[in-house]
């Protein structure tokens, strides 16, 4: 039988003070900046003014709020409204030199395209799949000179006609499980 040693409370309140971070309900304890529990790991309240890691999944089942930047690396899920204090930044991704009659195959929501030339997508498959329902989709031409047509009427895509993006237009799309629909665009001319 493993042997642990309870520190004393003030010892524990002490500990918290020095490495900024406090902790109260719960009996958690900090040892080497690590909080390290005993018996529970159902805490009231967590502060703390230094970079939290979790190395697996983490709950938060009332709310959390992040002053400063908060990245992820994988999947976030919300559930409940969130919201954004000032901007919701997309990092766009490295730009798609699209070809005549091949698929897009966006790597993430903000996706910059080029060309050689004046091009059209595939008319059977333009954009491949979203990848969860709800994906936002925004396509912007990079090119200076050279058109990118999607094609709006047939495959995946459902916007009622094609949609030309000349240098700087914009379209975004919503994926709703089946098919990419169009819910606005942006004519740079």
């Amino acid at each position: 039988m493993e042997n642990k040693k309870e520190w004393p409370k003030w010892v524990q309140v002490l500990l918290a003070v020095l490495l900024s971070v406090v902790i109260s309900g719960g009996t958690a304890f900090l040892v080497s900046d690590q909080i390290v529990e005993q018996g529970t790991t159902n805490f009231d309240t967590i502060v703390l003014s230094q970079d939290l890691t979790v190395g697996d999944d983490l709950t938060v089942t009332d709310d959390a709020t992040v002053t400063g930047d908060l990245a992820v690396t994988g999947d976030l899920a919300v559930t409940g409204n969130n919201s954004a204090a000032t901007f919701l930044n997309l990092t766009a991704q490295t730009a798609i030199s699209v070809t005549a009659g091949a698929a897009i195959t966006p790597t993430g929501t903000y996706q910059p395209l080029t060309s050689a030339a004046a091009v059209t997508c595939s008319t059977t498959l333009c954009i491949a799949d979203g990848t969860t329902t709800g994906d936002l989709l925004l396509l912007e031409n990079q090119n200076a000179s050279d058109t990118v047509t999607i094609d709006g009427t047939g495959g995946n895509v459902e916007c009622k006609t094609d949609v030309v993006l000349g240098a700087g237009d914009q379209l975004l799309l919503l994926w709703n499980g089946t098919n990419w629909y169009c819910t606005s665009g942006y004519d740079n001319s």
